[in-house]
């Protein structure tokens, strides 16, 4: 009779649950626990509670019911995910262990401990128990999926693969399943698998917000702009809240120059990666100048992705009279800006004092530039391929003193192997202007005016400081001898040519509407810009208009060959940088070809690299501090030939003799950085 009782209440209980009647089961069930003590109506009744997000209530009824049976294995599964979202990880694991040993064939236990491993980024252990699950139940797509997730994570591409395949065997309706393998085709390279996986996932489930989110992110990296925003648009729609999905909006925005749409988002711009969920640092330079914020939101970033998933750190080499050992880690071995900066200095390292390697991160664009800088190491390693601790054993092996990340929150970067403490001492250096935001990077390189003694306290590294300026650059750079006339170059030949060769995601509305000035104020003026997109040039010249300038005075250079685009900056008369993310390459560029850069200094490292540019070519007479200020320096320039015939005349002079171009001096005073390091490690 009893036990029919028990049955018929575990029946109600359990239609209550099913059909999400969770207030009236708790009332149901509390009104029986009196007089019938079944260990299971506290289970339910905790279970209700948890899912009406009362964790506290749910917590104290899932311990009623292990007081009246403390093998209860079930309810002791459902109090450690209770711990777990609550972030009480000790109490979530030391219960889950409980379960376990109540019941070691159950596989439920241990993918439960599987995933608090997890969440406290603890792989191995969480990896250990997924595959105790598997053990006891090889079909189970669940544990094989989160298995794959943390190969992922540690980029062990091939293992990932593996696991997600036997998962997608179990179950080839989880719309889950496919968006992961979508991600390991994006991370390889092969855009078109990834994105058939993320379609797949989203037939599957269409209002499944990260295959949405994770298209969006692979036709951003194919240059489909209006496709990757639609995708951003219904992240938001399902998600409001996701900060990620619209700091990109927010970047491909500006990346086609739609600035009427980014205004909209004005207010939130100061706190997007500040509060709810992180952002990827870097999409937010353009927008936000703000060294404060950077800050912040590079530590949330980090933290939120990695926290806990570091190592100790490798042991120092005793022996003092080899050579330091330099790894330089970067996705970008190849035609690429920050390469161009770089070459001559890798060139004419010291090779007595220093054993230089490079560790390429990406998998090899076979271009030019990629031949070039890899004969310059003796030591090339193409890691691209290998897992997080097979990267981490190979540094090992190689003894590298000083690791240098060139990468920082740029695209493709291997953060985790950073926070794994690959070396003694690791820098942050020249890819990411800005903190990294975590202790593991021990050292920035910057100088005193990107960032000033007052501002070392937004930089979670410790500051080095180069004497002159923090940015390398190639006196070696050739210049084509092939001539471009204004026509060749579709400009006039008797108007002033103001030009700005940086990334049009740079430009602002602010800046933008100074230069508009700029051309209702010089006659026959014109603007000079780099072509990238149809977007930009359509939103572009309607801007313009709606300042009484003619679309035909926008000018969109088309892509050169570095030499030949070095060669074409004759044509130009003053080159005007952009304000929240200023030239950096392009500012170095211009004064090799010996072109006036005016700036503004900002407050970021991201908006005052141009101004330790021309500090270091002994040009601060560019160096603006207010939009007045550099419109009316812009304006007395254009209109007073003589005036800046002199500026030019002291560029071409100080070329040759100023800091900037000395690379030789560069690189023996980065060297005595490297040395003093080393010296007080």
């Amino acid at each position: 009779m009893k036990s029919n009782l028990a049955d018929l209440i575990f029946s109600n209980l359990l239609s209550l649950y099913n059909e999400n009647k969770f207030t009236k089961l708790i009332d149901y069930g509390l009104s029986l626990h009196e007089k019938n003590k079944y260990p299971f109506i506290y289970n339910f009744v905790g279970a209700s509670y948890v899912a009406l997000d009362n964790f506290d209530q749910g917590v104290f009824y899932y311990k009623r019911s292990i007081s009246l049976d403390p093998t209860y294995f079930e309810v002791k599964i459902n109090l450690a995910e209770a711990y777990r979202i609550q972030k009480n990880f000790k109490s979530a694991i030391a219960i889950s262990q409980s379960a376990i040993k109540i019941n070691e064939k159950s596989s439920k236990g241990y993918l439960v401990l599987g995933n608090i491993f997890d969440d406290i980024k603890d792989f191995e252990n969480s990896i250990f128990n997924y595959q105790k699950a598997l053990n006891i139940e090889p079909d189970n797509y669940q544990a094989n999926n989160n298995i794959g997730i943390l190969y992922f994570i540690s980029k062990n591409i091939k293992k990932a693969l593996y696991h997600y395949n036997i998962a997608l065997e179990r179950n080839n309706n989880s719309a889950e399943i496919y968006n992961n393998i979508g991600l390991v085709y994006k991370d390889t390279g092969d855009k078109n698998q990834a994105i058939k996986c993320f379609r797949k996932s989203l037939n599957l489930d269409f209002n499944f917000v990260d295959a949405h989110f994770n298209l969006g992110n692979v036709l951003k990296d194919r240059g489909d702009y209006l496709g990757s925003i639609r995708h951003y648009d219904k992240v938001l729609n399902l998600e409001p809240s996701h900060n990620k999905a619209l700091s990109h909006k927010l970047f491909q925005l500006a990346r086609i120059c739609n600035w009427s749409e980014i205004d909209k988002y004005k207010t939130k711009i100061k706190t997007i990666g500040l509060e709810n969920s992180e952002i990827e640092p870097f999409a937010m330079l353009s927008f936000d100048d703000c060294p404060e914020r950077a800050q912040r939101r590079a530590e949330i970033y980090v933290q939120s992705k990695y926290i806990n998933k570091t190592s100790s750190s490798p042991k120092k080499k005793e022996n003092k009279k080899t050579k330091i050992r330099l790894g330089y880690f970067s996705a970008d071995f190849r035609n690429h800006a920050m390469m161009t900066l770089l070459s001559r200095m890798f060139a004419l390292h010291n090779k007595d004092k220093f054993e230089i390697y490079a560790y390429s991160i990406a998998p090899d664009v076979e271009d030019e530039m990629h031949f070039q800088v890899k004969k310059l190491f003796k030591h090339f390693r193409q890691v691209s391929n290998l897992s997080d601790t097979e990267v981490k054993n190979l540094v090992a092996d190689d003894k590298i003193d000083i690791a240098i990340d060139l990468n920082g929150y740029t695209q493709n970067n291997r953060l985790s192997l950073f926070l794994n403490k690959l070396a003694p001492i690791q820098i942050n250096y020249l890819g990411y202007p800005g903190t990294m935001g975590s202790n593991k990077f021990d050292y920035i390189i910057a100088d005193k005016i990107i960032i000033p003694e007052t501002q070392k306290k937004y930089f979670n590294e410790k500051v080095l400081y180069m004497p002159y300026t923090y940015q390398p650059t190639n006196n070696d750079r050739k210049i084509s001898k092939k001539k471009f006339s204004k026509m060749d170059c579709s400009l006039p030949n008797d108007g002033f040519v103001f030009c700005c060769f940086n990334n049009n995601y740079k430009i602002s509305k602010i800046e933008f509407k100074i230069w508009m000035k700029l051309l209702n104020k010089v006659p026959k003026s014109v603007l000079w810009l780099i072509k990238s997109n149809k977007y930009t040039e359509e939103n572009i010249k309607s801007f313009s208009l709606s300042y009484g300038i003619k679309p035909e005075r926008i000018i969109f250079a088309d892509f050169l060959k570095s030499a030949e685009h070095l060669s074409r900056h004759s044509n130009a008369d003053l080159f005007l940088d952009t304000f929240n993310y200023g030239a950096h390459t392009t500012a170095s560029d211009a004064l090799w070809t010996g072109l006036p850069v005016i700036t503004k200094l900002g407050n970021s490292f991201a908006s005052r690299v141009c101004s330790s540019l021309l500090n270091a070519i002994e040009l601060p007479e560019l160096i603006t501090h207010t939009d007045t200020e550099y419109e009316e320096l812009a304006l007395n320039l254009a209109l007073n030939p003589e005036k800046l015939k002199k500026i030019k005349h002291k560029l071409t002079n100080k070329i040759k003799t100023a800091k900037l171009f000395d690379t030789q001096q560069y690189t023996k005073d980065f060297e005595n950085l490297i040395i003093n390091i080393i010296n007080k490690y």
